[in-house]
């Protein structure tokens, strides 16, 4: 349940798993990787995040890799010209368990629960209490005030983390409310408790400017709403977390929340989704079809047209398009594919219902987790074995391909390799 040590939920609603040596407690005894082995082979792959324009991942031995865009130093310190290869992150020490890639700066948590983060500081994303002003850049720095996070949630200029006790934390820009703290303007270099969440969250996820959770079952949403992506039947921004309008009651497993930035009038375009009952539910920008209704933006949840018996467990929102997982490894993603990256949908960037993800026009099978960034998307098949595919202008796809400014189209998910 991805949640490390959380005695209430494990007393109530934990379902027990085969325990894994992966930083969490899986088997639901209040326990993290007892009686495993955990010198797994190092082509494991662990945790996979996809930001704006870059990707990272984590393999085997807790290493931390990352590759694409690096002006701001978002995928290893220095900052420079675009790694079109995974990379090492210099600068960490420890295992780590899960890397969350935003727009410009990246975060990644450690299995003691402590938080690093590095890139770009001058929203004071780097949660370090560094002035933005005479530090906007930072190497990876230990997050100030968080030692037990078991979920991070990575946006554009802001990151959040759940900690073990059900409570939310973000940093960084406050322009619109995304810090959930009832006002907006002023940012914070250091972590701030999200106001009206409480100490009962069991999922999160962040991106351009907005952010969701679920507590209790119900989802709640906060922050930038110009286009009704917090879903509460409005368009104004949310300084506070509010229950979205058509998912009340407790059903909801799941949220994913995705945008981007096209520099016009509404510069700031975003959409969520969340999972209810195994049924997806999308609202907020309708940009290609993000959302699902074909035509305005939502300001209200509505229901994605999905297959007979597929029954959603994990959802990821990208710039303008999304992806369902099942738990049986089948994915179904839509939205905008200019750049391929929903494998190359039928319908090419018109909206319509989820079709199963096929790149190679055979359906893939055995995915065990998806990743949405941007413009690309990567997936991770079984263990070890991690694929990528759509824009790679600034070489996020990680396969070492051309980059030629334009965006190089690529429908086929090519193999990444870890090698330090």
């Amino acid at each position: 349940d991805d949640v490390i040590d959380e005695g209430d939920v494990c007393a109530t609603g934990c379902v027990p798993a085969a325990e894994r040596c992966n930083g969490r407690d899986d088997d639901c005894d209040d326990a993290v990787d007892e009686g495993v082995e955990c010198a797994i082979s190092p082509e494991t792959i662990v945790d996979v995040s996809a930001g704006l324009k870059h990707t990272c991942a984590i393999d085997g031995m807790g290493r931390v890799f990352c590759w694409g865009a690096n002006a701001s130093g978002q995928v290893s310190p220095p900052a420079g010209a675009d790694v079109l290869v995974p990379r090492l992150v210099s600068g960490l020490e420890g295992v780590f368990v899960e890397v969350a890639a935003g727009g410009f700066s990246t975060c990644a948590r450690r299995v003691d629960g402590r938080v690093f983060c590095w890139g770009e500081n001058e929203h004071g994303e780097i949660g370090a209490g560094a002035d933005p002003e005479t530090m906007p850049q930072l190497p990876p720095t230990q997050v100030v005030g968080i030692t037990n996070a078991v979920q991070l949630a990575g946006g554009y200029w802001n990151h959040c983390a759940r900690l073990a006790d059900g409570s939310v934390r973000c940093w960084g820009q406050n322009e619109s409310g995304e810090l959930g703290q009832g006002t907006d303007g002023d940012l914070s270099s250091t972590p701030l408790q999200v106001m009206r969440l409480g100490e009962r969250v069991t999922d999160l996820s962040f991106f351009i400017g907005a952010g969701c959770a679920v507590r209790d079952g119900n989802a709640l949403c906060w922050g930038y709403n110009v286009e009704g992506m917090v879903g509460n039947g409005t368009t104004n921004n949310q300084l506070v977390p509010s229950t979205l309008v058509e998912l009340e009651g407790p059903r909801v497993s799941a949220v994913g929340v995705g945008g981007a930035d096209d520099g016009g009038a509404i510069r700031y375009y975003g959409t969520s989704c969340a999972i209810a009952d195994g049924t997806v539910w999308c609202w907020g920008s309708e940009r290609d079809g993000a959302a699902g209704s074909g035509t305005a933006p939502t300001t209200e949840p509505i229901l994605r047209p999905q297959d007979t018996g597929f029954a959603a467990v994990e959802i990821e929102v990208g710039g303008r398009h999304a992806c369902a997982r099942t738990a049986a490894g089948r994915v179904h993603c839509w939205g905008r594919d200019t750049n391929g990256q929903t494998g190359c949908l039928p319908f090419r960037n018109a909206p319509g219902a989820p079709v199963p993800l096929a790149p190679e026009g055979e359906p893939l099978e055995d995915v065990t987790l998806v990743a949405a960034g941007g413009f690309h998307t990567c997936v991770r098949l079984g263990t070890t074995e991690l694929r990528c595919f759509g824009w790679n202008d600034a070489g996020q796809r990680g396969d070492g391909g051309p980059t030629d400014g334009l965006g190089s189209e690529e429908c086929r998910p090519v193999r990444v390799e870890l090698i330090p």
